[in-house]
């Protein structure tokens, strides 16, 4: 949603160049990718933590 919005934004102002626009996507590309590396490693951490305390006798509910 708002990754569509800036674009938008950016696409909408007439006063851009051609090589500005062309950053502003690579960035939010960039932004992209590691958002999704992020959240890869967030899930690993979740998956570890939620297999270290699988054997304990709190509940999945009290893991998060």
């Amino acid at each position: 949603m708002t990754t569509a919005l800036s674009l938008l934004m950016i696409t909408g102002l007439k006063c851009q160049s051609e090589q500005t626009l062309q950053k502003e996507s690579k960035k939010l590309l960039i932004m992209q990718q590691f958002t999704c590396s992020l959240l890869s490693i967030d899930s690993e951490k979740i998956r570890f933590k939620w297999k270290v305390n699988q054997s304990s006798p709190l509940s999945h509910k009290e893991v998060w």
